[in-house]
């Protein structure tokens, strides 16, 4: 059972993963941590992820690519394609995202009032 000290302030094991993922993301060359943040940005302003897990899992795998163009010294949309929004969007097509749950909250509450 989570604590009420972990539902004000959330996991610490969440926080840990968090701060791993920054600081892997942080020692990236510029024009890749760049990229990373860039994407996590438009994923945060398109609609947001509602759970860590599913957050923890995109930004994976983001990170994973900016890592490997790095490694390759390739440009990143040669692992994104060119349009780096469609891409993104692609990765979170299945996830819960805040925009779907409000959606789904808005046509719920309309159809509980009619």
């Amino acid at each position: 059972m989570m604590g009420i000290f972990e539902r004000i302030t959330g996991s610490m094991e969440a926080k840990r993963e968090w701060r791993s993922m920054e600081k892997r993301a942080k020692s990236l060359p510029p024009r890749y941590y760049e990229a990373y943040q860039a994407i996590q940005r438009y994923l945060n302003v398109t609609g947001g992820l509602t759970s860590w897990q599913s957050s923890h899992r995109v930004l994976t795998v983001v990170l994973e690519l900016m890592e490997q163009a790095a490694f390759e010294q390739k440009p990143v949309t040669d692992f994104t394609g060119e349009d780096v929004a469609a891409f993104c969007d692609e990765l979170v097509k299945d996830e819960q995202s805040w925009q779907t749950s409000y959606r789904h909250k808005l046509n719920e509450t309309i159809r509980q009032n009619s």
